[in-house]
């Protein structure tokens, strides 16, 4: 089919009207084609989730698809013919204009990320591509197309804050935390592994793991790495390391595999210094090795110092005969010696046990330093130069001021021993306050104030096998005959006793340093006193109920009493003192009582239940040592007094008339 355009021609002068005939067909199709090419751009453009316009050179829109009517909310009148600065705030205006004018002036597309507010103010972002093109009038154009990429900068932006968290976790880890590829070698590894090994990691990076295992180790971790890389996950181990300077280091070791889908591609690891730990550990397998030989040794002492007791009590009997022979009364009194040196051997024992009775006080530990000072210069001698020094505002201390000198004495022994050849022995005190955050070395450290006591000499220091052992009851290093090996472990006892701790630090050939921890006291130490009786006890006759278990002992303390004029009542338990009370209440004035007694009731006990009966009950309590030392004075606290094994009659008397003309 051909198409024809059809014109009348008139001709005036002829009189005629002409028509006239054109084929049309080829500009036909040629128009058809082009509305059809139009229709399909604007179908293509209209539908597209890409945002879609033109721009004349002046920056006007003569066209806009509808995505970009939708986005910004505008209709197509209200953008074309219209410029960005009509429609976009200034700065966003003025940048696409420039990103405009470059494509035109370059000839040649472009594309950038540009930021731009849609209707509702919400930032949007969007990849923008620019082109130019010319019409077949010679006019220039700008077209550009712009994908939303809002939700995927989201997405890249949570995975890099993602990857920077794991990056900031992995690198600031104190643990060792690295990967291993399938054969052996590693792939990645954090800071802390630089520390641990002693290596920077340049240096691992792709060289074997069981390289730097201890070659003891090595078949442990082969065999471990095999399970994680059939997929399971073995148990942790515990590995050692050597580092760059050939040190060996224990770690434990966690490892789980590394997976790519379903695959195993290698091995990822965390590694972890338990040198402070097992330090820790066995610290407490110290302390607790202690505790056990303090307990063996207060039972020992218990028993013994009731044996000593008897043996001091007669041989102070024998001495008060005035028709005694000089020579044996000389002979009594060396045993008596003896007894005394053994007594004192015993309160060692009971000191490194903590079972010894304190007697506490509110003193300031400079004056106890400083009272002190003379006696130790004799001690040291001329060879040792002794140096003081304290805090002088350190605050007080509630402790037994006699074994708080036994402790400076005893550290203070054990220096100049160190010393033979003359040196330093500085003695220092400071107030110390731990908080939760602070460093401790020493597992019996705790937040708080404490008056830290600080012994340190120019010595010949101890080795690292004897410094685990210092404690230890008859632990000695000196030479046979120079030393029992009670000396530390008093002072540990006496320490721990005054709920504190000790912190050791010596070498070899460079002296010692002992730190020692005790609770400060808030209140004021003031000029608390003790009044000492001293001259001739005097008896009386009041009726005394004695409660010993031990026969040799109960009938030592009759006698004694009765040569002071009192009446005495005995039993051997706890069940026959409460047959004695039943029938003689109204008149016993006091109860003298073993702590430690048979048949299921104790001194304390006893003594509560007759304190019950009869208020206005006086009481003494003794003992060599026992756990309920701590209770005394706390429930029948204005009638009660406790005497320590061994004693002598006079001391018996003594503690006997006092509590009586107490009122």
């Amino acid at each position: 089919m051909r198409w024809l355009s059809w014109s009348d021609v008139l001709l005036p002068e002829a009189g005629l009207i002409y028509g006239v005939a054109r084929d049309i067909t080829d500009e036909k199709q040629t128009r058809d084609a082009l509305r059809e090419s139009e229709a399909r751009f604007e179908a293509f453009m209209e539908d597209n989730p890409a945002v879609a316009w033109m721009k004349d050179e002046a920056g006007r829109y003569v066209y806009v698809n509808q995505t970009l009517r939708k986005v910004y909310g505008v209709d197509r009148a209200e953008v074309l013919g219209k410029t960005d600065r009509e429609l976009l705030p200034e700065p966003v205006a003025a940048e696409l204009r420039t990103n405009d004018q470059a494509v035109l002036e370059k000839d040649t597309p472009a594309g950038y990320t540009e930021t731009i507010p849609d209707s509702e103010g919400r930032i949007r972002s969007w990849r923008i591509w620019k082109f130019p093109f010319e019409d077949v009038t010679g006019h220039h154009y700008v077209g550009g197309l712009a994908f939303d990429i809002t939700e995927r900068i989201k997405a890249e932006e949570a995975v890099r804050q993602s990857e920077e968290s794991y990056r900031s976790l992995v690198e600031g880890a104190r643990d060792a935390i690295f990967s291993i590829s399938r054969d052996g070698s590693f792939t990645s590894l954090n800071a802390a592994a630089e520390t641990l090994t002693g290596r920077k990691n340049q240096e691992l990076l792709g060289g074997a793991f069981a390289r730097i295992l201890h070659p003891e180790d090595q078949p442990k971790a082969v065999e471990a790495f095999q399970q994680v890389l059939n997929g399971a996950v073995p148990p942790t181990l515990e590995l050692r390391i050597m580092t760059k300077e050939s040190y060996c280091i224990p770690l434990e070791l966690t490892v789980t595999p590394q997976r790519l889908g379903n695959d195993v591609i290698g091995v990822l690891g965390i590694a972890r210094d338990i040198r402070e730990r097992r330090h820790l550990e066995e610290q407490l397998r110290q302390s607790q090795k202690l505790d056990s030989i303090g307990q063996l040794a207060a039972g020992i002492a218990h028993d013994f110092n009731n044996i000593l007791t008897v043996q001091q009590g007669h041989a102070s009997l024998l001495l008060m005969n005035e028709d005694l022979p000089p020579a044996c009364a000389e002979s009594i009194r060396e045993m008596g010696d003896a007894v005394d040196r053994a007594a004192a051997l015993t309160r060692q024992l009971l000191l490194f046990s903590r079972k010894q009775t304190l007697q506490p006080k509110l003193l300031n530990l400079n004056e106890v330093v400083a009272n002190l000072a003379k006696m130790l210069g004799r001690i040291l001698g001329e060879d040792i130069e002794l140096h003081i020094g304290g805090d002088g505002r350190l605050p007080s201390l509630k402790a037994d001021p006699g074994m708080i000198e036994q402790v400076i004495m005893n550290l203070a022994v054990n220096a100049r021993d160190a010393m033979p050849e003359g040196g330093h022995l500085d003695i220092s005190t400071s107030a110390v306050r731990l908080d939760e955050s602070a460093p401790r070395d020493n597992p019996e450290a705790r937040p708080g104030t404490f008056v830290c006591l600080r012994i340190s000499d120019t010595g010949t220091g101890i080795s690292p096998d004897a410094l685990d052992r210092i404690f230890e009851p008859f632990f000695t290093t000196k030479d046979v005959g120079k030393g029992t090996g009670l000396g530390l472990p008093t002072v540990h006892g006496i320490v721990r006793q005054h709920e504190g701790w000790i912190e050791v630090e010596s070498r070899e050939g460079a002296g010692a340093n002992f730190a020692i921890f005790l609770p400060a006291c808030v209140e004021d130490a003031g000029a608390e006193a003790e009044a000492i009786s001293t001259g001739t006890v005097r008896g009386g006759s009041e009726t005394i109920l004695v409660v010993e278990d031990e026969k040799p002992q109960r009938d030592m303390v009759r006698i004694i009493l009765e040569q002071y004029g009192y009446t005495v009542l005995v039993a051997d338990n706890g069940v026959h003192a409460f047959d004695v009370w039943k029938r003689s209440a109204a008149n016993i004035d006091l109860l003298l009582s073993d702590l430690v007694l048979p048949e299921g009731i104790n001194g304390l006990q006893l003594a509560e239940k007759l304190h019950q009966d009869k208020p206005e009950l006086l009481v003494v309590l003794s003992s060599g040592y026992s756990p309920d030392l701590a209770k005394v004075n706390v429930s029948i606290t204005d009638g009660a007094r406790f005497l320590q094994n061994p004693y002598s009659p006079h001391m018996l008397a003594q503690t006997v008339r006092e509590m009586l003309d107490h009122t």
